[in-house]
Parts: structure tokens; C-alpha cells; sequence
């Protein structure tokens, strides 16, 4: 509350289907419209592409996996430190507590290789420090927040599918269960929207508390 940080993460990409977003100090005013949606996809052309192979895959009775991006703005200035205790280290080190993901992509590497082509000419340096008219780095440069909005993304696994019934543990009662093939999941990428948003917010708050001492 004190910094007013606040996160978004919806579906950025199925197979070849990607939900790109172009500006997200718009998307920044209409965020409570997609929060409330159980599948969170800002492109309408996109969602609906996704809905269909999703629907297709439930059918066909076949597991996909995606990846999330995670949006998050006001994250204060200079959080982290080079070397030993990186914005990004800190991050993957809860995020890496998810099974299922295999993947984390701070920035979209391919994009600023090529952006940094066109927008060289847009750095400077004044008083001895960089200065970009872009947010090219995606809030995190060296390690340390810039204050600009931060994106990430993360890569998961399809859900395991067996092809007869398959044995698991009740965590609760701890007492073995029988899962039936009927019951499998196919698609399971929007539930870990909650879980990436709650470990990040972690992160973000032991390193707000380090920079405090």
C-alpha cells in the first residue's frame, strides 16, 4: 500500500497464439476489467484463438502447457544489488518453487536485441549515468529496478496425462486416491496466475525490506 505496487498477470502465449500488449500505462487504467476474468487475455482476436484450443485439446483429450506475463507497476527505484542479490535472483528464487515451471524470461530478449538497433540513438549519458527515452529494459537493468513498469514472463509444463488410472496422495488426509483419466486436467495455466503474483509479491517485499536496513 505504501507504494501503491500493483501486479498483473494474464496468458501471453499458447503454442503460437501470443496476447502481446503494446501499452501497458494503458492497460494500467483498465486493469480491474481483466483481473475479474477467470481466463485473463487483453487482444479479444487472441482470447478467442486460445478459447478454441483449449476447447480443442479438452476434446482430443491432449495436455497444453504456455506462458504467463507478469505486469507490475510503481516497484520502487533501485531494488537489488549487482552480483549477489539481483532483482532477478530474488525473483527466481520463489518462483523456481512452482514444479511446473521451467522457464523465466525477464524482458523478451529476442525483441531488445533488435530494439537496441533502432533506439541507440535514443541513449545518452548525462552526469555520468544512462539515460533512455524507452523502456527498453523492462524496469530491471543491471540487476536493480529503474522504477519504469517491470515484465516478466514464465513458461509452464502441459499438466501430466496418464492413459489408464493413476495413483496420487491426498494431502489432507494423506490416504492414497485413484485418479481416473476422466478426471485429468488438459489446461491448467490460469491457475497459476494467483501463485506467480503471490511469490513475486515476496520477493519484491524482502527486497524493499533489505533496501530499508
Amino acid at each position: 500500500k505504501e507504494y501503491h505496487i500493483t501486479f498483473f498477470t494474464h496468458i501471453h502465449s499458447i503454442k503460437n497464439i501470443y496476447d502481446k500488449i503494446n501499452d501497458y500505462d494503458k492497460l494500467y487504467y483498465d486493469l480491474e476489467k481483466y483481473k475479474t476474468d477467470k481466463l485473463p487475455i487483453v487482444d479479444p482476436r487472441a482470447k478467442l484463438l486460445i478459447q478454441k484450443l483449449i476447447s480443442k485439446s479438452v476434446h482430443d483429450k491432449k495436455s497444453i502447457g504456455g506462458s504467463l506475463e507478469t505486469i507490475i507497476y510503481n516497484v520502487p527505484k533501485r531494488l537489488g544489488t549487482p552480483y549477489f542479490n539481483l532483482f532477478e535472483s530474488t525473483i527466481s528464487k520463489y518462483l523456481y518453487l512452482i514444479p511446473n515451471l521451467k522457464a523465466l524470461e525477464f524482458s523478451n530478449v529476442f525483441e531488445v536485441n533488435n530494439l537496441l538497433i533502432s533506439v541507440y540513438k535514443n541513449l545518452c549519458f548525462e552526469s555520468d549515468k544512462l539515460k533512455y527515452d524507452t523502456n527498453i529494459f523492462l524496469g530491471v537493468e543491471q540487476g536493480i529496478t529503474t522504477g519504469d513498469t517491470i515484465c516478466y514472463n514464465t513458461h509452464f509444463l502441459p499438466p501430466l496425462t496418464f492413459k489408464n488410472t493413476s495413483t496420487s496422495i491426498n494431502y489432507k488426509t494423506l490416504e492414497t486416491v485413484i485418479i481416473k483419466k476422466s478426471n485429468l486436467e488438459y489446461f491448467n495455466l490460469h491457475k497459476y496466475i494467483f501463485i506467480v503474483e503471490a511469490l513475486s509479491s515476496i520477493a519484491i517485499y524482502e527486497l524493499i525490506t533489505k533496501q530499508a536496513y
